[in-house]
């Protein structure tokens, strides 16, 4: 079964998360990703942990599916090559520093000049324009200029990250999202297109209501507009409740025998919220004692939604997301070896998902050079030479 993208081919200057991230969502849906490293010591996110051996599983984990070449775009030999590379193409992905394809001689105005099909994505942390645009930008950084750990409170008032890279994933979907959009209308069009997406605003784009809410109420922090919702404590774990309806809610108040839960003025979503931390205090007395599988089990059955707060070895194991197969083994190495990765969250009744091994530095610089490039071997021996490849 074909993939939904075959027959696009995409040119990758990405590295370490977002920007792979993008370009790997596209390569699992069929699409020719080349991906194009630093000779010899390739993607910066190869040397990042966790490892198999020498080899980053994160690396794996954001370059599946992928074909590798190794290539030096500071070289007018490697500059050539990208260029005929760009003719070939359907779509350029770069998550430099904005001005850096400029600087290289690579801005879309030239991108477009060799290719006027093609569509060009720049990933930045600030984007391509603004005061902020130069700054350096990870993931933290975003998150934390995003408005997202200021959303999130630890005990004591101390603010935290999340973990997974949230951003950088965050980001690379919405970047895989526009590239699909613009590839949809360059079949009505003819015409490429060029995309300009930065971190912080894919992170404030969480935040839409609560922007709207302090423009309106001058209300800086906000609860979400529902509840009761909390963690709880087990004996053995920890469950997330959300009791967001009044129907929802109503459930709640069959199963715990509570005079102060029962109170119909809780009916009303604005009370329960006024009140949430008193509800939530009710319900956790009521699980302490139990275990983890006795909360689940009651709640699930009566319909309130709850969720075991399940750690990485737990969700190795669950049996729902094994019988969906979303989690996938992908060989992580030139022996073989495979280990399980999520597979992308979303199927298609119609089409294939490509999972195949993340590429070794320059894995397939003979196909790529030799075949679709048509260079022949006394060329690639020369720029082997000069290091160029």
């Amino acid at each position: 079964m074909a993939g939904l993208l075959e027959g696009i081919r995409i040119v990758d200057l990405t590295r370490i998360v977002s920007g792979p991230h993008c370009t790997m969502m596209l390569a699992e849906m069929g699409a020719e990703v080349i991906k194009i490293e630093k000779p010899l010591t390739g993607d910066d996110n190869r040397q990042n942990g966790p490892w198999k051996d020498d080899d980053s599983l994160l690396f794996s984990a954001c370059n599946i599916s992928k074909k590798g070449i190794s290539l030096d775009l500071r070289s007018d030999e490697g500059k050539e090559i990208l260029i005929k590379l760009i003719e070939k193409s359907d779509v350029l992905v770069e998550n430099f520093r904005p001005g850096t394809m400029k600087k290289m001689g690579f801005d879309y105005e030239r991108v477009k000049r060799i290719n006027p099909q093609i569509i060009m994505a720049a990933i930045s942390g600030f984007g391509q324009t603004g005061p902020y645009r130069d700054r350096i930008c990870f993931d933290g950084i975003a998150q934390a200029m995003g408005g997202l750990i200021d959303s999130i409170w630890e005990s004591g008032g101390v603010r935290c990250t999340t973990g997974g890279n949230l951003a950088d994933v965050f980001t690379g979907v919405h970047a895989a999202l526009a590239i699909g959009m613009a590839l949809y209308n360059r079949e009505k069009t003819q015409k490429g297109t060029y995309i300009d997406i930065d971190m912080v605003s894919t992170i404030l784009s969480l935040f839409s209501a609560k922007v709207a809410n302090y423009t309106a109420n001058g209300i800086v922090h906000t609860n979400i507009g529902y509840g009761p919702v909390a963690n709880y404590k087990t004996t053995d774990g920890y469950v997330r409740i959300d009791a967001t309806t009044a129907a929802i809610f109503k459930r709640l108040q069959a199963i715990i025998p509570d005079p102060i839960l029962k109170d119909p003025k809780y009916m009303n979503v604005k009370e329960r919220l006024a009140d949430n931390d008193l509800l939530v205090g009710i319900i956790q007395k009521w699980i302490d004692g139990k275990t983890t599988a006795e909360v689940d089990k009651v709640f699930n059955e009566a319909g309130i939604a709850i969720g075991v707060i399940q750690d990485i070895e737990m969700i190795s194991h669950d049996v729902h997301l094994n019988e969906r197969q979303q989690l996938i083994s992908v060989p992580v190495n030139e022996q073989g070896e495979e280990l399980p990765f999520s597979a992308i969250p979303f199927r298609f009744s119609s089409h294939a998902m490509k999972y195949d091994k993340a590429p070794s530095i320059g894995e397939h610089n003979e196909e790529i050079f030799k075949n679709l490039l048509q260079m022949s071997e006394d060329e690639l021996e020369q720029l082997r030479l000069k290091k160029v490849i």
